[in-house]
């Protein structure tokens, strides 16, 4: 009975694993990759079948600006050597076909319950690539604003989400003290 009931927990978690949309991938001691869903080979471009028994050395990593991630500083590896978890970070990473997909991953030592030794890791991750691309949109299009002489707003359902120095020197607020006001908290007399 016991052993029934061990089966159908596995069966439930590996259910679970299989028909998540966040990419898993579980790693042993040395790196290897021992498992991984279909979600985590689809978001890095790979057959799973591929990636077991790889590493994800094996797999370039990249920071922001496009510096390469050494080995050892790899979440898996931290959460590994360290045993603490690893939450939101992000690194790019690049598939066969050359294209670059960003995620951001979170990484869990799984341990022997003992000594508290990791022998494992499991890592989900999940792609970030389109929100870093609107992100650096919007960082543009504030940079260029605030180049702009006149005094300019962008505003989101009538309140300001961000105002230029032209703004700031025109009005004597800060850029603090104008995000979150309307129009009519500068000026009540405006209809």
């Amino acid at each position: 009975r016991a052993e029934k009931e061990l089966q159908a927990g596995e069966a439930r978690y590996r259910s679970l694993v299989l028909a998540m949309a966040e990419g898993v991938v579980f790693q042993d001691e040395r790196g290897l990759i021992t498992a991984v869903n279909p979600a985590a080979a689809k978001m890095l471009g790979r057959q799973a079948e591929s990636m077991l028994g790889s590493t994800s050395v094996a797999y370039e990593a990249i920071r922001g600006g496009g510096i390469p991630i050494p080995a050892e500083e790899l979440p898996w590896a931290i959460t590994m050597a360290t045993g603490a978890p690893q939450a939101d970070v992000m690194l790019g990473s690049r598939k066969p076909d050359g294209s670059l997909v960003w995620l951001s991953i979170n990484t869990q030592a799984l341990d022997d319950g003992v000594a508290h030794a990791p022998f494992a890791v499991v890592t989900t991750f999940r792609d970030v690539t389109e929100q870093r691309r609107i992100q650096q949109q919007l960082e543009l299009v504030s940079a260029a604003l605030d180049c702009a002489s006149d005094c300019a707003f962008m505003m989101d359902e009538g309140r300001i989400v961000q105002a230029n120095q032209g703004a700031c020197r025109s009005l004597g607020y800060s850029k603090e003290e104008l995000v979150g006001m309307t129009i009519f908290d500068i000026d009540p007399l405006l209809t």
